[in-house]
């Protein structure tokens, strides 16, 4: 018949449609790399020789029974092993073509009985087979060849030697395919050719993960024998560090290193983890978290299987795997070029592979400001958790019916595979909701209402509860699971990025420390450690993933792209470019490729023109010493033209990076807390003194040595009023039981532990201020408390009536009788603006119920309780926030107007008006009277409106006590107060916070490297900025001082720098 050839072109198909297929049934896609110009040309494949080729036919049911065995009939055919049989055993594979030919199918048939699948294997199959191997196969021959000669020579000792390797070697101009290259053809439909493979079902799912094998064998032993390379990448700093060992010289030369250019491995992953953290900390937290599974329903997949009838979609892995690349393509393309949810800042995407399930990616989306969803309502304009109308939207209702339900799990179904102790793993089914919400940890609850549409498959029926969130119009288009989650305010970052950093799917994966400590301080143990090892250890490989590894599609991808960028010790590192170029002396090193790009061949950073590109430093685990502080300081030290600029702070020069960190304010340690009780012991008493310690205790991290008994005594009496124990620090001694039992009622001398003349004084000065509505109040509480008529009152009034100076007013005046006051509130906001305030858990007037339901908050509140029946409620209705009268006595009506108005919205007077989509009336409408006209520059527009001439008199501290503006959310404040801060001409001074991950708070070894310090100081939560901006004449909250007595924290009025 002779040997055809057949090219292959260049050039790989991108589209989906049929013309992009019909070229693909024809064609591989080559590995990059190959001849630019010319031709490779392979061998063409001969015609499947009988009985194989009827065996193969799906359209004849007679042969179910083989293609359901033929993985089985295939090792005790074509299977190798030791030539020479033990003595006593059954023959086994390539032994049956030596010994006892002429019983050789019931030797075959015996050797099947030691297996699970030996029912249903044909002898006469299996004869049948035997013959078609001698006939056509080059190895059967040759094996008969060689039995015939021993058999003619029996006299004559040989051995056989395993020459069954193949060597690959790489040549300067290729003239060949690679191994991964001529896999990539071979495994694809020619319709000109016969497909034995592709008839093989589970055979060519096994051939699939071969050959991957073997491809990743010649990559790992090109690995094995390049260490002394790939360990001076490590140690110098070119690539990431992971462990201790790799910045160890000594843990360095016992570890067989797997480089981060091996696809796949620990050290890839944690590149591109770190690589998706450098994106987190310019564009901050990703908006949208997609997830997109692969459908073997999809009509592309259906034409390409119609070539060989009666397959299914796992008979054809390497179709479904070049389809989903191509339907993936074009969903990034829709996210970031069509710009479905508006216009993008950068994507992330990693592609998974489970168990026999399907592949799908994983994709973090970030939307440029303007897309961003502001509120819990706007997520409802791109995120759906409910089935469509069937009525009037059939289509969709269709198209969620079919790809987006969840369950039945749970109770529904115990034997569900998302269940976990017999509830759904991922909590569904969900609870109605009227609206969609934002919860306190920044997860969304989506909308999900009552509306009666349901759907029943088999014998359970489907409603909003069990509704997966999508968007439609994705959903309409791809035909398949797209699951879509808001996640731009929620705090378990990790959690999206965790899927970044999985690797490949086994038993476990993890980069072994080789370097531990000994039992002395400065003692080390190095083990050997063999990562390549490590990475097979367990490894799981699916038909699915090794084709989308054999055609070299990406399993992460990522735009904009990360600049990695080494760093090296003294007199190795440049500073050329601050040097000659002064406009780069206001970034950071990490800055650095956002406005300039380096060119290898001239060694030098040139002003970037095009493209956007984001840089990180190469990160250096903290035992590399010198290196890790280095790498701190490059990462907030600007314009350093010279090593001795990184060790200057404050015009003083630190003898060590380290030191240079420490006064940087960058690194934590014990030594703070020890100068704050030094410094407090200049001016404190005793129980001050105890008091800060407790603080220090209960909020930051340190150990201490032994103290006195009846120290101990008062810190626990301390630590109770926190509702905590001195047991609960276990390293810390405990006190004497016998002391604890000769003191008096704790909780009595707690609340008489005050200043009388103080409370005196304070109440003189608030009671003549009280209106007339708050001093009847306030007389008919004290003559209750002085008669003892034990009477329980509530005041109502909306915010601004002065409940909280009431409250101030009565309380200084029963302390000043040396009368028990408990001043509780139901949140520590509430609890700090009471004298001694503590914080209880009680009913509220409008709680806060987590996940609940309008008719969960309405029976919390303090009206549904048992005691408000008792209750003599009082009123107060005039507003204290603004002042109705001028400086001169005169009344201003529009104040008087707006407080007026305040109220009535307060008392749900003002109609309401019912938005698309929602049961109640919710919006009004705000009076023109009372609105800032709108401008192209509304913050702008607010400040001059509120704070009129304010350069000029910016340092007038009673014009800035009188004035305020106030906004709902933090992000809006941050801008407002970037804006003003920005209008002080003064120096700048920046201090940057020292962040960690608790050691407590998660199980995580290799902390360091998931949760690196630079992306810990991105992290904005409330109260705690990641860093402090300050000029002389900001008005700045200074902690004077935080215990826990006489409230939870006690703060310092503004202070002025």
């Amino acid at each position: 018949m002779g040997l055809a050839t057949l090219s292959i072109p260049r050039k790989r198909p991108t589209n989906l449609k049929g013309k992009a297929f019909a070229d693909a049934r024809n064609v591989a896609p080559p590995e990059p790399g190959c001849k630019s110009t010319g031709k490779v040309l392979l061998p063409q494949f001969k015609d499947t020789p009988e009985p194989l080729k009827r065996l193969l036919d799906y359209t004849q049911p007679s042969t179910s029974i083989f293609k359901d065995l033929i993985r089985v009939y295939n090792e005790h055919i074509n299977r190798i092993g030791s030539l020479l049989p033990t003595t006593g055993t059954q023959l086994r594979y390539a032994q049956l073509w030596f010994f006892d030919t002429h019983n050789e199918i019931q030797n075959r048939l015996g050797a099947f009985m030691d297996t699970d699948s030996e029912e249903g294997v044909d002898g006469t199959i299996v004869g049948s087979l035997i013959r078609m191997l001698d006939a056509n196969s080059a190895i059967a021959k040759a094996f008969r060849m060689a039995r015939d000669w021993c058999h003619a020579n029996a006299t004559v000792n040989m051995a056989i030697m395993n020459r069954s390797r193949i060597i690959l070697k790489r040549k300067t101009a290729r003239d060949y395919v690679t191994m991964k290259e001529y896999y990539a053809y071979v495994i694809q439909y020619k319709k000109d050719q016969w497909t034995t493979l592709h008839r093989g079902g589970r055979l060519f799912q096994q051939y699939l993960v071969d050959a991957f094998t073997a491809i990743e064998e010649q990559r790992r032993s090109w690995t094995r024998n390049n260490q002394d390379t790939l360990r001076v990448d490590l140690y110098h700093n070119v690539v990431d560090a992971i462990t201790r060992g790799d910045t160890n010289a000594a843990g360095l030369g016992k570890r067989i290193v797997l480089p981060i250019s091996f696809t796949g491995g620990p050290r890839y992953m944690m590149q591109n983890y770190q690589d998706a953290m450098a994106l987190c900390r310019a564009y901050g937290n990703p908006d949208l978290f997609i997830t997109f599974t692969s459908n073997p329903k999809w009509p592309e997949i259906t034409e390409m299987l119609a070539y060989i009838p009666g397959q299914r979609a796992h008979d054809r892995p390497e179709v479904g795997a070049r389809v989903f690349k191509l339907k993936l393509t074009e969903l990034l393309d829709d996210l970031t070029k069509n710009h479905v949810f508006g216009a993008t800042r950068t994507v992330v995407y990693v592609i998974e592979f489970q168990k026999r399930g399907l592949p799908h990616a994983h994709i973090l989306l970030w939307l440029e400001e303007y897309y961003r969803c502001k509120a819990a309502t706007d997520i409802d304009d791109i995120i759906s958790a409910e089935l469509p109308s069937p009525t009037t939207d059939p289509i969709g209702y269709k198209v969620v019916s079919d790809y987006m339900l969840h369950g039945p799990c749970g109770k529904d179904n115990r034997a569900a595979t998302c269940n976990i102790e017999g509830k759904c793993s991922k909590h569904f089914p969900k609870p109605f909701y009227a609206e969609t919400v934002i919860d306190q940890d920044g997860y969304p609850i989506y909308r999900r209402r009552d509306d009666k549409v349901s759907v029943k498959k088999g014998n359970f029926t489907f409603d909003n509860k069990h509704v997966v969130p999508h968007n439609r119009y994705l959903l309409l288009k791809y035909q398949a699971h797209i699951n879509i989650e808001w996640c731009n305010r929620s705090k378990a970052i990790k959690y999206y990025f965790k899927y970044l950093n999985k690797g490949p799917d086994r038993a476990t994966i993890v980069i072994q420390e080789n370097v531990q400590q000994g039992q002395g301080m400065t003692e080390q143990k190095v083990t050997v450690v063999d990562e390549i090892k490590n990475y097979l250890n367990c490894r799981y490989l699916a038909p699915c993933e090794v084709v989308w590894r054999i055609f070299s599609f990406d399993i992460h991808h990522s735009y904009l792209s990360v600049m990695k960028l080494n760093f090296h010790l003294q007199n190795q590192q440049p500073f050329d470019l601050n040097e000659r170029h002064p406009p780069a002396r206001t970034l950071t090193y990490a800055q650095i490729p956002e406005h300039y790009v380096w060119h290898d061949q001239e060694k030098k950073w040139k002003p970037r023109k095009q493209r956007k590109c984001i840089g990180r430093i190469v990160y250096s685990t903290p035992s590399a010493g010198e290196r890790y502080f280095l790498r701190m300081l490059l990462n907030v030290v600007r314009a350093p033209q010279k090593f001795e600029h990184l060790m200057i702070v404050n015009d003083k020069i630190c003898a060590t990076f380290k030191e240079a960190c420490f006064a940087y304010d960058l690194l934590n340690d014990n030594k703070e807390w020890t100068r704050a009780i030094q410094e407090a012991s200049l001016w404190a008493l005793g129980p001050q003194l105890r008091d800060l310690f407790v603080t220090i205790l209960l909020f930051c991290d340190l150990t201490t040595e032994q103290i006195q008994n009846y120290c101990l005594m008062e810190i626990q009496d301390l630590l109770n009023t926190n509702g905590r124990a001195l047991s609960e620090f276990t390293d810390m001694p405990q006190p004497n039981p016998a002391l604890l039992t000769s003191v008096d009622n704790r909780r009595i001398r707690e609340a008489q532990a005050f200043d009388m003349n103080k409370s005196r004084i304070q109440h003189q000065e608030l009671y003549p201020q009280l209106n007339p509505e708050q001093r009847l109040i306030y007389e008919e509480v004290v003559d209750s408390v002085h008669n003892k008529k034990g009477q329980f009152h509530f005041v109502y009034g909306p915010g601004g009536t002065g409940k909280t100076f009431l409250y101030k007013t009565i309380i200084s005046r029963l302390r000043s009788e040396l009368k028990i006051v408990l001043a509780v509130a139901s949140s520590g906001i509430a609890s700090l603006l009471l004298p001694g305030g503590r914080t209880a858990h009680s009913r509220q007037i409008l709680p806060v119920i987590p996940k609940g339901k309008r008719a969960d908050i309405v029976q919390a509140c303090i009206n549904r309780s048992e005691l408000w029946k008792h209750c003599k409620v009082s009123t107060l209705k005039r507003s204290m926030r603004v002042n109705e009268y001028d400086s001169d006595g005169t009344l201003d009506t529009r104040k008087q107007m707006f407080n007026q108005w305040v109220l009535a919205v307060g008392d749900g007077k003002v109609p309401a008006r019912i938005k698309d989509g929602e049961d109640e009336p919710t919006w009004i409408e705000i009076p023109k009277t009372f609105l800032i006209p709108s401008s192209d520059s509304p913050i702008q527009q607010i400040v001059e409106e509120t704070y009129p001439n304010f350069i000029q008199r910016q340092k007038d501290d009673a014009y800035l006590r009188e004035r305020a503006i106030l906004t709902p959310r933090n992000d809006g404040a941050d801008a407002i107060n970037a804006y003003m801060f920005d209008k002080l001409a003064c120096q700048i001074i920046t201090y940057h916070s020292t962040d960690e991950i608790c050691k407590g708070s998660t199980e995580t070894l290799d902390q360091h490297n998931l949760y690196p310090t630079k992306f810990l100081n991105t992290l904005n939560f409330q109260g705690m900025p990641p860093l402090f901006n300050i000029k002389k004449g900001t008005p700045n909250h200074a902690i004077k001082k935080c215990k826990p007595k006489p409230g939870p924290m006690q703060w310092h009025p503004p202070h002025y720098y």
